[in-house]
């Protein structure tokens, strides 16, 4: 692409957002965030042009589109009885960050006349992902609050026009930058998440995403956490949890010591910010996913005939590390898991899962086609207006099959399970860095699977794009895979 087309689609970008910003303070009247938000764009018309010198537009939206997946800065254009919808996802039609970074790379994908070499990599993620937007759209005939619903479907709309614009990349390209993006993020979400915990609450991140109330309520001061911008501590917990196995691995196979030192700061930082969110399944997943990632690429070394040297010296630091850790914080681990509200909570999820069995065999409809997306909470809280009938089931599975029919979730356990098979063919039979890639996925993949079963944070806008951009890598794993690619740059 030509330096005076670059100019002017930096001209289009730096125009757009300026008039997007006065539009968003004009509509919400944020006096108290107006000056955060001009210096925001202010960052990012800066971070455009000093990075498209380096690396190109292209990259520079992807990069910034990486670094900003865990904020939700929503604008709202049209609501419609929101102040009945109690829980869920919101119920308007919106226009988020993520969405116009999406419209970038979709323009200039259109622009770039260059050959796709991916091409065909993501038709049937793709395809998946429209089969999720029709049986839920079919939710639609039925749902009370139809403008909850369509919140879901414009975003399913908008993931895959990302699963399109982001196979135009190499693998190399989307993998380091991801990273990067991901070792970003961890430190970002560390200094908003201590700031929090030493103002005692909310920083004035709101418009990125960060919720009013950061912490737990209603627990002891030492179980509180931090949520950073995703507005929960168990949601950020989750969240830093899935960059986990993509970073460490990126630290076991890093080759520069600069990449290698930076990786483990960040993850050091990031067990670091888990911790301080008191999320017990995350930190509890966290240590089983390191194990697994060591492990696996002790395997995949071995299998190749490589060194497995600095795979054993890994593997027992981290034993060491974790043995310590437990002896050291055995009492405070007894008070998280086993004295705190640890068996209240068992029984309260316990209760809001059989209230959202309750709900898919109500009738047949329900059962076939469910109650509407995110429209759950609209049914329930006629009922009652405890946590039980104004939060949504705490099983996304359930979750699925209650607002989007049995089809629906059929579709999204489809999915799930054609990147596990991928994945672990990869893994037994692809090239090193295939399988140490294809790792990184399963055991990710396996973070969600099982974390499905203990809340509903995977549908959350920064979590499901994740969730995106964990497919797409997948996909173009098993592209490379199948063509018999051996040089991902």
């Amino acid at each position: 692409m030509s330096s005076k087309v670059n100019k002017s689609i930096i001209f289009f970008v730096i125009m757009f957002l300026f008039m997007l910003s006065l539009f968003f303070i004009y509509l919400n009247n944020m006096s108290k965030e107006i000056y955060l938000l001009i210096i925001m764009v202010l960052f990012f018309i800066n971070f455009i042009l000093i990075f498209d010198k380096i690396i190109g537009i292209r990259k520079t939206i992807l990069f910034a589109l990486f670094c900003t997946l865990s904020f939700n800065i929503e604008l709202s254009i049209f609501n419609y009885n929101s102040i009945y919808h109690t829980g869920g996802l919101r119920a308007s039609i919106t226009i988020t960050h993520m969405y116009i970074l999406i419209l970038f790379l979709l323009f200039l994908y259109l622009f770039n006349k260059n050959s796709n070499p991916n091409k065909g990599s993501v038709k049937l993620e793709v395809l998946l992902f429209f089969l999720l937007f029709l049986t839920g759209g079919i939710s639609l005939f039925v749902a009370v609050n139809k403008v909850a619903t369509i919140y879901i479907l414009n975003r399913y709309f908008f993931i895959m026009c990302l699963l399109i614009v982001l196979s135009k990349f190499k693998l190399n390209t989307i993998w380091n930058y991801f990273t990067f993006g991901v070792i970003v993020t961890i430190f970002f979400q560390f200094i908003v998440g201590v700031s929090q915990i030493i103002t005692d609450g909310s920083i004035g991140l709101t418009m990125l995403g960060e919720s009013n109330r950061p912490f737990r309520i209603n627990v002891p001061e030492s179980e509180k956490g931090m949520g950073g911008t995703l507005g929960h501590p168990g949601t950020l917990a989750i969240f830093l949890t899935l960059l986990f196995p993509f970073l460490l691995t990126q630290f076991i196979n890093a080759e520069k010591i600069k990449i290698k030192v930076i990786s483990i700061v960040a993850l050091m930082i990031g067990f670091l910010s888990i911790l301080l969110t008191n999320a017990r399944t995350s930190i509890v997943l966290v240590v089983i996913s390191t194990f697994v990632i060591v492990i696996g690429n002790y395997y995949i070394r071995n299998k190749h005939k490589m060194n497995v040297k600095k795979i054993k010296t890994y593997l027992l630091l981290i034993l060491v590390l974790v043995t310590s850790g437990v002896i050291i914080m055995l009492d405070d681990i007894k008070e998280r898991f086993l004295y705190s509200d640890f068996s209240f909570q068992i029984g309260g999820r316990t209760a809001i899962s059989e209230l959202g069995i309750s709900v898919i065999f109500k009738n047949i409809s329900n059962f076939l086609f469910g109650v509407g997306l995110n429209n759950y909470t609209d049914n329930t809280s006629k009922f009652g207006s405890d946590f039980l009938h104004t939060q949504p089931v705490h099983n996304l599975y359930l979750l699925f099959w209650a607002e989007g029919g049995m089809l629906y979730l059929l579709v999204y356990l489809l999915l799930l399970i054609i990147i596990i098979v991928k994945m672990i063919k990869v893994i037994l039979k692809g090239s090193y860095n295939l399988a140490t890639k294809a790792l990184s996925v399963l055991v990710s993949l396996s973070i969600i699977i099982f974390y499905n079963f203990t809340g509903w944070s995977m549908f959350h806008n920064q979590l499901f794009f994740l969730f995106a951009i964990i497919v797409i890598i997948s996909a173009l794993v098993f592209h490379y895979y199948k063509k018999n690619i051996e040089t991902l740059d």
